[in-house]
């Protein structure tokens, strides 16, 4: 009686009169919730969809690497990689009908950075100026060879707007800097707009007609996002095509089922992202290198990578041999791929500090309550540690209560379940998330505090020669796996359910992939066909 209440419910969210299908293109999707629209808050896949469509950054991410035009039509860098200097393109319009200007830019760059939330880290040693109205340079405290890359994650807020809806708040004259107002409305200049959102249940957007980079002649008008991840639920609006693409998130046999019906097919977004198990490297027992070294022998790859088989002819998983994407520049395709080796993982454990009284503690794993799949993961790895003389308690967690646990240190699980995409195009948004400067926080709650880490991060942000970078970025992979900072249980292919009727780049022709979370979902380059 509940799922069927539950259906009714997310049915009733899709009925609009007759009229109105016939005038317009709808697309509709479903995500975990909850739904950020704050685009210097945002920080997960469904906010990463967001953000792309609601805001525009200077810069935009090129499929197969490199950068576009965005708000700025132009950039030159200094010689010394420490000034960057953008010339805003004239006439784009905030959903408002005001102009984007140079004051919208520092506005976002100093908000962004005061909120310390979100992507802020990515900022931290460079400042915004204004030289004109139409021109800003970003400074550099040092080299960062990321940086133009990480400039696709900041969307540029209408400041003018944001401003009349300060409230009370932390930031002094800056009152709340629009938090309350832009995490339930927006203030962009994106391809589409908000016509409503309610983030635990519906997000609703339509066609920004102004947007300076157009639309394909059938892009959606209109996108629907339901925060809804029960599987019977998604899988019975897909067969009454009463839904166009699923989330990836869904168990193999939901994807099975559907592949097999009439209209209906499978799709996947390779390259870009992993599921990562982070081991906390200060709680006991997993504080011990030996410990983490053990757990990571003991983990059967290949099962991990057979939980995700859908047919016989497609899983979506790759086996994974370190702690990068394949293809991001900077891995490491000479190590060995991942194998599990009992033998190598009692030895370790003997090595460790807990080697007399390991069976006196019980190793916490947690799973993600809005990613079923994940269950089945937390509880073959804690059958892998039994098989090593290890106790673990498999846990079920909501979302929402996860990303605050993993902040403190104390309520921190010590082993977790992220499926962790490239933030933005370079390799940097994965492995930088490594350094002891952003410990605690929602991509790096391994607690790992290294100061070789710390180096070699430090080194590859700096040096813009790709082939030395590159280098770098191999030795910092063999680092994190001697230090076991996580289990890299396998590659992901991101899956997706659609209708035939709905195409898009990347879903069309891999090489159109963006390397960046969300980059995919550019509704403005999407269509649904009649």
């Amino acid at each position: 009686m509940r799922y069927l209440k539950r259906l009714l419910l997310v049915a009733m969210v899709f009925l609009v009169p007759v009229t109105a299908v016939q005038a317009e293109r709808v697309l509709r999707l479903n995500e975990v919730a909850v739904g950020e629209l704050d685009p210097h808050i945002a920080l997960d896949y469904i906010d990463s969809i967001l953000l792309v469509n609601l805001y525009d950054p200077l810069v935009r991410p090129k499929p197969g690497g490199g950068f576009l035009p965005g708000l700025a039509e132009s950039w030159d860098v200094s010689d010394d990689n420490l000034t960057i200097t953008f010339t805003l393109q004239s006439g784009i319009k905030f959903h408002d009908g005001s102009t984007v200007n140079a004051d919208d830019v520092v506005y976002s760059f100093d908000r962004n950075k005061a909120l310390g939330m979100g992507y802020a880290y990515l900022f931290a040693n460079s400042s915004v100026a204004k030289n004109s109205d139409m021109e800003v340079v970003l400074t550099l405290d040092k080299p960062d060879s990321a940086i133009l890359a990480a400039l696709t994650r900041l969307g540029i807020v209408n400041s003018d707007l944001v401003k009349a809806n300060h409230q009370d708040g932390d930031f002094g004259d800056n009152g709340d800097y629009g938090t309350a107002y832009l995490s339930a409305n927006d203030g962009g200049s994106g391809a589409y707009q908000v016509v409503s959102h309610n983030m635990q249940e519906l997000t609703v957007l339509s066609k920004f007609n102004d947007h300076y980079g157009g639309f394909l002649p059938k892009s959606p008008d209109t996108i629907r996002v339901i925060y809804v991840m029960e599987t019977a639920t998604i899988r019975t609006l897909m067969s009454n095509k009463e839904h166009e693409i699923t989330a990836q998130w869904h168990p193999g046999t939901m994807f099975a089922g559907l592949a097999a019906e009439d209209g209906l097919g499978l799709t996947t977004e390779d390259g870009i992202a992993y599921l990562v198990m982070p081991i906390h490297t200060a709680k006991a027992p997993t504080d011990d290198v030996h410990v983490r070294r053990a757990m990571i022998a003991a983990t059967d790859y290949e099962q991990m990578v057979a939980i995700e088989k859908v047919t016989e002819d497609l899983t979506a998983a790759n086996r994974s041999r370190t702690a990068l994407p394949a293809a991001l520049s900077g891995y490491d395709a000479s190590a060995p791929e991942f194998e599990q080796d009992l033998d190598a993982a009692k030895a370790h454990l003997a090595k460790s500090k807990y080697a007399d009284n390991i069976g006196d503690y019980e190793v916490e794993i947690a799973w993600i309550a809005e990613v079923p799949k994940e269950e089945k993961i937390a509880f073959l790895l804690a059958h892998n540690l039994s098989q090593i003389g290890m106790k673990a308690k498999v846990v079920k967690v909501p979302w929402a209560v996860y990303s605050d646990r993993v902040t403190q240190l104390d309520t921190t699980p010590h082993v977790g379940q992220l499926y962790f995409s490239a933030t933005y195009p370079d390799p940097l948004s994965l492995l930088g998330a490594y350094h002891s400067r952003v410990r605690g926080s929602y991509s790096s709650h391994d607690w790992l505090e290294d100061a070789e880490v710390d180096r070699l991060i430090d080194a590859a942000t700096a040096e813009m020669d790709e082939s030395k970078k590159n280098e770098l970025l191999i030795a910092l992979q063999r680092r994190l796996i001697d230090v076991g900072a996580a289990i890299y249980a396998y590659e992901t292919r991101a899956l997706f359910a659609k209708q035939d009727y709905v195409s898009a780049p990347f879903l069309d022709d891999p090489t159109n992939t963006v390397a960046m979370m969300g980059g995919n979902w550019r509704f403005n380059t999407w269509e649904v066909d009649d």
